[in-house]
């Protein structure tokens, strides 16, 4: 089942989003505001993020550009916000998609549809494995023999180049 952070501080909203999502077989993690959010990202594994701008501890925005320091994990932003910059601003920082409020229902579970589909596609490019070792690059994780080793961005960036040139003899210009 996969499984959807959806981050919406409007409550009759976020409900009916999770309702939506839900009938449409989506495990969903609705939080309402950046901090919740963090919490369960780093707890729970999600295959998409639904993510209004606008929110009581933080910035969408920020928080987006966050998320993409350490991760592939397809996101949309869901907002009030309709300028042509803003939309332009979130594409170029790494969303995904874009829906202004008000929305249609179904387009937005069929815009969730379409970007799992895809991410589902290029799962087996997301997934590199040595022996034991087990790096998922979208989420940026390593597990070995089944655990979770944590390692700092760096440690992660080096092993990610590592395992991907295998086969190589890498040198410091590399």
């Amino acid at each position: 089942m996969k499984s959807t952070l959806l981050v919406e501080d409007n409550m009759s909203l976020n409900r009916g989003i999770q309702f939506s999502l839900m009938k449409e077989g989506y495990n969903v993690i609705a939080t309402d505001s950046i901090k919740e959010s963090q919490q369960k990202l780093n707890k729970e594994k999600v295959d998409l993020i639904i993510l209004d701008i606008n929110l009581p501890d933080g910035n969408g925005f920020d928080y987006c550009l966050d998320i993409r320091k350490t991760s592939n994990i397809p996101i949309i932003f869901l907002t009030a916000l309709d300028s042509e910059i803003d939309v332009v601003n979130s594409l170029d920082m790494g969303a995904d998609d874009y829906i202004t409020k008000p929305f249609r229902l179904r387009e937005l579970i069929s815009r969730v549809n379409a970007i799992i589909r895809r991410a589902s596609n290029d799962c087996d490019f997301n997934i590199i494995q040595s022996k034991d070792i087990v790096f998922y690059i979208n989420e940026m994780k390593i597990e070995k023999h089944g655990k979770e080793i944590f390692l700092s961005k760096t440690e992660l960036k080096l092993l990610q180049y590592f395992m991907k040139n295998y086969q190589k003899i890498l040198s410091i210009e590399d």
